[in-house]
């Protein structure tokens, strides 16, 4: 079988295909190495990592359909799809036996599209696929080789969608946003693409945050103790956990209350 995926979410669905006696995983395709950090580090991905750990031959095509001839070659009896990143065309789907199979990161019809994760996250759900779509993946592949199992269409009527993330969308508005809301979002796009705001001019990044019930004016940052500070919403109080202040590391609270308050 091939495999196409890219993040971390991707590797439990991996690592459980390669363990299992009765699948051979025999091509991993994955996004091309990007460059990470302020030092534009190249990096592999984590799919990347642990197919080269295990030795199994990667493609990291620029433009998907540059594998078609090696699909071609290897005929797969699947394609697993798993958050690789960009839309399949048709013609690479079609190729393999059994077709492609694709584990989506949400509880589906809900959140389809480019982003799961991060909206069931900014919708306060509580579920999403990871561990356990790896640890059902390979008996449902068995089974539906053996004809066991049906395909049905999902009821389209229930589905909800979400689109690709900017690094904009980062930008929190403490006048216009609620204090839930802002800590689901810091959550959401923690790592990328990061939560923002300013604080005397100078950018500031919030990588984790409570919510309080105290009374703040809304968009007013205030000092609460040596330890902590809160920042007034139009309903509740965000309170920092970790910041990273312009041009300087992540940093716990009660730093940054020394240096900048």
């Amino acid at each position: 079988m091939a495999f196409a995926g890219t993040p971390f979410f991707a590797c439990p669905s991996l690592q459980a295909l390669m363990m299992n006696p009765h699948f051979e995983v025999k091509m991993v395709i994955t996004q091309p190495d990007k460059p990470v950090g302020r030092k534009y580090v190249l990096t592999a991905s984590p799919i990347k990592v642990l197919a080269s750990k295990n030795n199994i031959f990667i493609q990291q095509p620029e433009k998907i359909l540059d594998i078609k001839e090696e699909m071609v070659r290897l005929n797969p009896d699947f394609l697993i799809v798993v958050a690789y990143g960009k839309i399949l065309p048709e013609e690479l789907l079609t190729i393999p036996r059994f077709g492609a199979i694709n584990v989506h990161a949400s509880l589906l019809p809900k959140f389809r599209g480019a982003s799961p994760i991060q909206e069931a996250l900014l919708q306060g759900e509580t579920q999403t696929l990871s561990v356990v779509s790896a640890q059902y993946l390979p008996q449902v592949l068995d089974d539906f080789a053996q004809g066991k199992i049906q395909a049905k269409p999902q009821d389209h009527a229930r589905a909800t969608y979400c689109r690709k993330i900017s690094k904009t969308d980062g930008l929190i508005n403490f006048k216009t946003e609620n204090a839930e809301t802002i800590v689901r979002k810091i959550r959401a796009f923690t790592p990328w693409p990061g939560c923002f705001t300013f604080y005397k001019n100078k950018r500031i990044r919030i990588l984790s945050a409570s919510v309080s019930e105290q009374k703040i004016d809304t968009g007013k940052w205030l000092l609460i103790d040596k330890k902590t500070f809160g920042i007034g919403t139009k309903s509740g109080t965000v309170l920092p956990l970790v910041v990273q202040p312009e041009g300087k590391k992540p940093m716990a609270v009660q730093d940054f209350i020394q240096g900048y308050f």
